[in-house]
């Protein structure tokens, strides 16, 4: 009770110091009412910690800085590179899978940002499960958010050597996926980087089973559509250029991005202390040699055939799709050409509110 309590003076505190999070005026600077709306679709719920590093992007003045106002929206399923491609979205954030069965439905679209540059996937068990491997899941069933993301799950199982259709069973299970789980009720969940996090901190104790441990690829990226590379790569290049400096300013001052996302989230509800391992592991996934070597955004081809030959195997596509179709790096100086040296001294002389 006492730990609850603290929890939710911890969160009031913060909704009082940063009041409206992510409003243009927060960042120090004037609001500039020309702003162009930008739309994000994104494939679960925002009130999570995954997209800390947009928030701290939003909250700095970074997307008010390329002239955007960021607005959020959640699609289901497949819907999101639906969305994007329609024009309901100007910007998509979805799996590879996800996307690349866009692309072979002939979906005019294309990523130009991969912020997820490591496997980001994996499933969780009971700790006393005696499931110590992915290959373990064999005659297991699996909880799933939506049946859609069976595409995520079969190419973790089949590089453990195990055959989805016979050797496991799929339970969608909607937002209890991670509670039937703790409960007995079903053997693994799948889940990812940050949010296998934000369940531990939620009291939700479950063992992490790692993706890359089997397939070492990429994930999630940004994609927009094929018409907005043609003919408005200024709105690219500004949309990914704050989220790069959102990412960077997250790997310097963790502790302030974690800050932020529980200011704009309050229904999260959970202890700064046990949030920032979640924002640790956004670092992790967003920063590898290549980001090193190339900057934020940078495709790699060797990550990428993984993704297509995966896809092949398990129908989503018929065939290879060349990665001319699937990425493009030509955005990629433009995007990391900002002032590092800002946003380093954003990170050092940011005032923490809360106990660190």
């Amino acid at each position: 009770m006492r730990k609850t309590a603290a929890v939710v003076g911890i969160v009031l505190a913060l909704v009082l110091v940063f009041g409206m999070v992510g409003c243009s005026s927060d960042s120090g600077k004037d609001p500039d009412t020309t702003l162009r709306e930008v739309t994000l679709v994104l494939p679960r719920s925002e009130e999570v910690l995954d997209d800390a590093h947009i928030v701290a992007a939003d909250f700095l003045g970074y997307f008010a800085e390329e002239g955007i106002k960021l607005k959020v929206e959640q699609s289901y399923g497949t819907s999101d590179v639906r969305m994007l491609a329609s024009g309901q979205a100007d910007v998509a954030y979805p799996s590879p899978y996800i996307l690349l069965m866009g692309l072979g439905n002939d979906l005019p679209i294309i990523s130009v940002y991969q912020q997820d540059v490591r496997n980001i996937f994996g499933f969780s068990v009971l700790p006393d499960s005696g499931i110590n491997a992915i290959a373990d899941l064999k005659g297991k069933k699996i909880s799933l958010g939506d049946a859609s993301w069976a595409a995520i799950a079969n190419p973790m199982l089949q590089r453990a050597g195990l055959d989805p259709e016979k050797d496991v069973e799929y339970v969608v299970a909607g937002e209890n996926r991670a509670q039937m789980v703790a409960e007995g009720k079903l053997d693994a969940v799948l889940t990812w980087q940050k949010e296998f996090q934000l369940w531990d901190a939620q009291n939700i104790k479950l063992k992490y089973l790692t993706g890359e441990a089997v397939l070492d690829n990429c994930s999630n990226s940004l994609a927009f559509r094929i018409e907005t590379v043609e003919k408005d790569p200024d709105l690219i290049i500004g949309f990914a250029r704050a989220v790069a400096k959102g990412t960077y300013f997250t790997k310097l001052n963790p502790q302030a991005t974690t800050e932020m996302v529980l200011a704009r989230f309050p229904s999260i509800k959970i202890n700064h202390k046990d949030a920032i391992k979640a924002i640790e592991g956004l670092i992790y996934i967003t920063h590898n040699e290549d980001t090193d070597r190339y900057g934020y955004g940078y495709h790699n081809s060797d990550a990428w055939a993984l993704n297509v030959e995966d896809a092949v195997r398990n129908g989503m596509i018929s065939k290879a799709i060349p990665f001319s179709n699937i990425f493009t790096n030509q955005f990629l100086a433009q995007i990391n050409d900002f002032d590092r040296k800002a946003v380093e001294d954003d990170a050092a002389n940011y005032k923490l509110k809360l106990e660190w």
